[in-house]
């Protein structure tokens, strides 16, 4: 999976939004509804407006296992350590890519995270010696639209 630039936060208003106490089954909550548990800040929830977050948007598919699809607009928090398992963002062999961040013994290696039946189509990067390579930022969070647009 490659991605596209990252893309640059614009200072706005912290807007807030009604957080209903009871989950939802796919169904909506009522409106006339006095269940509010908390307002909810999507700025706080994804770090936006911290200085070591950023977008970028996914492409390809070495990530759909992971939930990840062509499209989504990822979160990147720059600043976190990476640990096994977290997916990344990370400058390897010339371009950018996402994938899960793995070490061994043989050092730190990114692995694809595809659907079974794609898994053939993709493989482990291991930076060989001298090449280049950079985690620029740990994966928090995912925005896709689920509006159809036919």
């Amino acid at each position: 999976m490659t991605t596209t630039a990252p893309l640059p936060l614009l200072p706005g208003p912290d807007v807030r939004f009604p957080l209903f106490r009871d989950g939802c089954e796919a169904g909506f909550p009522s409106p006339a509804s006095d269940y509010v548990e908390a307002e909810l800040s999507l700025n706080e929830l994804v770090g936006a407006g911290q200085p070591q977050t950023y977008f970028v948007r996914a492409t390809g598919r070495s990530e759909v296992g992971a939930g990840i699809w062509p499209g989504d607009l990822l979160v990147i928090d720059a600043a976190r350590e990476p640990a096994p398992g977290d997916l990344v963002v990370a400058f390897v062999g010339g371009e950018h890519t996402v994938k899960r961040f793995c070490r061994d013994r043989g050092g730190a290696y990114l692995a694809p995270d595809p659907l079974p039946d794609e898994a053939h189509a993709f493989h482990e990067i291991r930076p060989g010696d001298g090449e280049e390579f950079v985690v620029c930022g740990v994966v928090t969070h995912t925005v896709r639209n689920l509006l159809r647009r036919w």
